[in-house]
């Protein structure tokens, strides 16, 4: 993952609005895989932070 140092606090506030909230992963592999699905995703429509 490649995200620039200025937006990280966007992304990451981001991911946890949308995919870690709730909380209902029954294992690290859910997490992982929703995490993967969120970043394709994400750079396949990412728009620059104004």
């Amino acid at each position: 993952m490649s995200v620039a140092a200025p937006s990280r606090p966007f992304y990451f506030s981001a991911v946890h609005r949308k995919v870690v909230t709730p909380n209902d992963f029954t294992d690290l592999a859910q997490v992982g895989d929703r995490l993967r699905a969120f970043e394709d995703r994400y750079n396949a429509t990412a728009q620059p932070f104004q």
